[in-house]
């Protein structure tokens, strides 16, 4: 009688602990997996951030590009005001 009473305690007790267990196990991964997840989209953030920077980048080089060739076609039009202006 008192072994069967200790073995149903230690069966309850076994099972309280799977219990316990799959559940910190199950927790854990969840939020392994939601850290993951933010580290992945972090991750694309950056990239997207950088990929910004560089069309930013050269969107000014074709902006500044730009204004040569304008200056230039200008004072090519206009030759007489641009040999005055250097005079």
């Amino acid at each position: 009688r008192v072994l069967e009473k200790s073995l149903k305690e230690i069966s309850e007790v076994r099972a309280r602990v799977k219990v316990f267990c799959d559940t910190t196990f199950n927790d854990s991964m969840k939020n392994l997996r939601n850290e993951y997840d933010k580290l992945v989209i972090t991750d694309q953030n950056i990239e997207n951030s950088e990929e910004a920077h560089v069309f930013a980048e050269q969107t000014g080089n074709i902006i500044a590009k730009n204004l040569v060739r304008s200056t230039e076609a200008q004072a090519h039009q206009n030759q007489e005001t641009v040999l005055s202006l250097l005079k």
